[in-house]
C-alpha cells in the first residue's frame, strides 16, 4: 500500500539501495497485516479486476453479502448444477447492487420484479468478475498512514529482536498490535467484523 521511495523519504534513508530488499519484504508484510486486521482479502484497498466465487446458503437464495467492496460488475454467472461450469449469465436486470447509492457495493439482491433467477445453493455457485476494492489505483490515506507506521515499527524492530525497546527511562515491551495503527483503522471505519482487546 506504500512505495519504497515513500518509506525511504519518511525514514530519511537516502536514495541508496542498501535497504531495498529489507523494505520490499517489510512493506509487503505490513500491507498484508493491514488486510488481516481489517478482515479483507489481500490487496483489497487498491482497486483490482478479479474473478471471485461465492457459496450460497439455502436460507439466502435471493441475496449475496460481499466480504469486500465491489465497485462494478463485469459479469455475474451461476453454476446451476454444481459442475463448476457457470452456464447462466445474469443480465443487469436480474439483480440489484446495494446500497443503491453505491459504489462501493456490499450486497447483491435478486431483482424480484424483473429478474429471472435465484442464486443456486451450494459451494462455489456464483462467479463474479468485477472491480473489487477501493475506488482508485492507490490506497486511501488512512491505509497508507497505517501501513507506513507498521513498516516503520518493523524496520526499527530489526534492532530489538526480543521485542523490547530501551531508553534512559527504562525498558518497554512492544505490544502485539500498534495502538496507533489500530486507532487509524478503527477511526477510518476499516476494521470490520473483527475486534481486538
Amino acid at each position: 500500500y506504500i512505495t519504497k521511495a515513500y518509506v525511504k523519504e519518511e525514514l530519511e534513508l537516502g536514495s541508496g539501495t542498501t535497504w531495498d530488499d529489507t523494505l520490499d519484504r517489510i512493506i509487503t508484510r505490513a500491507s498484508r497485516h493491514i488486510d488481516r486486521l481489517c478482515n479483507v482479502q489481500d490487496g483489497a484497498f487498491i482497486q483490482q479486476t478479479q474473478t471471485r466465487y461465492f457459496d450460497i446458503d439455502p436460507k439466502s437464495t435471493a441475496q449475496l453479502f460481499l466480504p469486500d467492496r465491489l465497485q462494478a460488475v463485469t459479469t455475474l454467472k451461476t453454476d446451476e448444477d454444481g459442475d463448476h461450469t457457470y452456464e447462466v449469465t445474469w443480465a443487469t436486470t436480474d439483480y440489484l447492487l446495494y446500497p443503491l447509492d453505491g459504489p462501493p457495493y456490499n450486497e447483491i439482491r435478486v431483482d424480484v420484479d424483473n429478474g429471472d433467477y435465484l442464486f443456486p445453493t451450494g459451494q462455489k455457485r456464483v462467479q463474479i468478475v468485477g472491480a473489487w476494492g477501493e475506488s482508485g489505483a492507490t490506497a486511501p490515506g488512512p491505509i497508507v498512514e497505517a501501513t507506513l507506521l507498521l513498516t516503520s515499527r518493523w524496520f526499527a524492530r530489526r534492532k530489538t529482536p526480543e521485542g523490547v525497546v530501551g531508553s534512559e527511562a527504562g525498558f518497554l515491551a512492544m505490544g502485539k498490535h500498534d495502538p496507533d495503527v489500530l486507532a487509524i483503522l478503527r477511526d477510518g471505519g476499516y476494521m470490520r467484523r473483527q475486534v481486538f482487546a
